[in-house]
């Protein structure tokens, strides 16, 4: 497995039906982003966007093999998960999350389509950030890796040129979805040795 090989690149995918954040990291340079993207689906909705989202992705992620360095890859993807709590965290519109559920996996499948070899590994929202809220969380990042930003309502975003090669054309709002894709890749660095230790109890289940 990748992950007992050694992994060389972290890819975290922060799913949506029109604007999937991306972001990769190289292993070898902790705590920065070496490329970032997002896609730009238009025209169509929910689950219809599926079939676009994983040509969108697969161009980005096309476009990051040939920044790669090696050829072990761990790609974090967050996961959904229902709320039927009777309370402000109880899913709206479950249906919503059925359709970024969906895409997500073609997200999921277009890295497989370009490392056949990688790691894919799903979190929720809950594991990898908890319970901050998405601004204060992108502010954390953003401040952990050196770049000035600004502090927008429900997310933050960078000021300025960041050090990281962008893989698409990003709008100043498409940073809500590509901070999400910079916080999951992270957490699949400081969290590779746990990542490594649960593949290997899985294969040993086989």
């Amino acid at each position: 497995m990748a992950a007992e090989r050694g992994v060389d690149l972290i890819v975290g995918i922060d799913p949506d039906c029109k604007n999937v954040g991306m972001a990769g990291i190289n292993n070898e340079v902790p705590e920065t982003a070496g490329w970032v993207a997002t896609t730009h689906v238009k025209g169509l909705k929910a689950q219809d966007a599926g079939p676009e989202v994983f040509y969108e992705v697969n161009c980005a992620l096309t476009a990051a093999d040939n920044l790669l360095v090696g050829n072990n890859v761990l790609v974090i993807v967050e996961g959904m998960r229902i709320r039927r709590a009777n309370s402000d965290a109880a899913t709206k519109n479950p249906q919503s999350l059925v359709d970024v559920s969906f895409c997500g996996g073609m997200a999921a499948g277009a890295a497989l389509s370009v490392w056949p070899n990688a790691i894919v590994v799903v979190v929720e929202p809950q594991t990898w950030k908890g319970g901050v809220p998405k601004e204060i969380h992108h502010a954390r990042l953003l401040d952990s890796l050196g770049w000035d930003h600004e502090v927008m309502s429900g997310y933050a975003r960078p000021t300025g040129e960041v050090p990281a090669a962008k893989l698409s054309k990003i709008n100043k709002a498409d940073w809500k979805h590509v901070m999400d894709g910079i916080g999951l890749a992270l957490w699949g660095q400081s969290e590779l040795k746990k990542v490594a230790a649960r593949l290997r109890r899985e294969a040993g289940r086989k």
